[in-house]
């Protein structure tokens, strides 16, 4: 794409380093990173990392992108910076951004209405704190390997799951109508929507997604506890969704 539309048209490239929402906590292959970051450096373009979701321990690394060694030119972060007790979002700026800015004696403004709320920011302190104290990061790793452990043996058995993928505390499960070929199951169903419903029932909150095949076909849906969760209430949450699922199954005549 740079190349079709000349690198001087480009100024960014832009990903979340674990695909949230729009498809399903999708891991990329281990060297996918490293090529982005190598055909940035050629044509002279920034590498924006999007860690809205996946930062301050959510994958079991302090930022998602950590688990490639890649380092990124900008880092924009939000949520888990306060664990979202209040709004607060921050941008990472490589030095050799700001040294550009200073070589061309251009002033760089980065600010808005209400930055710097004292508020905000005394909660992000107090919350990175706790994230370091607990090591809360190391503890996503630890019991994200024992969520996706036990989310592979108790939910890809079924009929409807054709796939389980995450890493840490970030787990995606896609539904489809035929296991072996990967059909999805029809919009009109709202399948996600319909797993999800069962899910509250029982008492597990779920994120429900649809359209993840082209913004078009596919359901999903989103596992993130909390970092704090132990393995007992994993245990609890898997026994739910496992049930939904299966209720979910015998309505589509699938069991």
């Amino acid at each position: 794409m740079i190349r079709q539309v000349g690198a001087r048209n480009v100024s960014a490239v832009i990903a979340e380093p674990i695909g949230g929402a729009t498809s399903g906590a999708t891991v990329p292959v281990p060297e996918y990173y490293g090529i982005i970051r190598e055909i940035c450096d050629k044509h002279d373009v920034l590498f924006i990392d999007d860690e809205v979701i996946c930062g301050f321990g959510r994958t079991g690394k302090w930022f998602g992108i950590n688990h490639w060694d890649v380092r990124p030119d900008i880092i924009i972060m939000a949520k888990g910076i306060s664990s979202v007790y209040v709004p607060l979002a921050a941008v990472l700026i490589d030095k050799k951004i700001v040294d550009t800015f200073n070589e061309k004696r251009v002033p760089f403004t980065h600010h808005f209405t209400t930055a710097s709320n004292p508020i905000s920011c005394a909660v992000g302190c107090a919350v990175i704190d706790i994230i370091e104290k607990q090591k809360l990061v190391e503890r996503a790793a630890r019991l994200g390997d024992y969520l996706h452990q036990k989310a592979r043996e108790r939910l890809y058995p079924h009929p409807s799951v054709g796939d389980v993928r995450g890493k840490g505390m970030l787990m995606g499960v896609e539904l489809v109508k035929n296991k072996k070929t990967k059909e999805p199951f029809p919009l009109a169903l709202h399948a996600s929507n319909r797993v999800h419903q069962i899910a509250l029932q029982r008492g597990c909150l779920i994120v429900p997604r649809t359209g993840v095949i082209k913004g078009t076909d596919g359901d999903q849906f989103m596992i993130a506890p909390p970092l704090i969760i132990n393995e007992r209430e994993i245990d609890t949450a898997l026994d739910m969704v496992d049930s939904a699922l299966s209720d979910f199954e015998k309505e589509q005549g699938l069991v």
